[in-house]
């Protein structure tokens, strides 16, 4: 879907989504080939490459303190800004030239132990504030798919 999407010239600065897509490492490396920048969400099971070796994402959740944290909003909601508070991390060094990838994890302001990750890959000029505003499009759209298919019934 996405090859056709782009193959037609739909313009995307982001792709976006949650951990079912994020989890699917084939997708983020062909996402990287064709040089489209992506934030994923990515569940605690998946592996990711930090210092020259895998971690298991819940294992680098877990190592996070309380300090390097930044608070910026992923955008409106339906009861105003969406705050939390944001860390990033390296990763290892993507495929195209003057690019790279973070694990980027949101963590809750009314519970500090609720965390999220997201891999991102992006120009390496891509400030953070400008990645959460990218995953923060993803609960813009989410909506609007299950009005969509309430009106065709497709909500089963």
């Amino acid at each position: 879907m996405l090859k056709r999407a782009f193959d037609a010239g739909v313009p995307a600065a982001w792709v976006a989504g949650d951990s079912v897509y994020g989890d699917n490492r084939a997708l983020r490396l062909w996402l990287e080939e064709h040089g489209h920048a992506y934030v994923l969400a990515v569940s605690g099971k998946e592996y990711v490459w930090r210092a020259d070796r895998q971690h298991q994402v819940k294992s680098v959740l877990a190592t996070l303190g309380t300090e390097g944290w930044s608070r910026l909003s992923a955008g409106n909601g339906a009861k105003g800004p969406r705050w939390y508070d944001w860390q990033w991390l390296p990763l290892a060094t993507p495929l195209q030239p003057h690019w790279r990838r973070w694990l980027l994890v949101r963590r809750s302001l009314s519970d500090p132990t609720e965390r999220t990750a997201y891999v991102v890959c992006a120009p390496e000029t891509t400030a953070r504030a400008t990645v959460v505003q990218g995953g923060g499009r993803r609960w813009t759209i989410a909506p609007c798919f299950e009005e969509a298919q309430g009106d065709v019934g497709l909500e089963q």
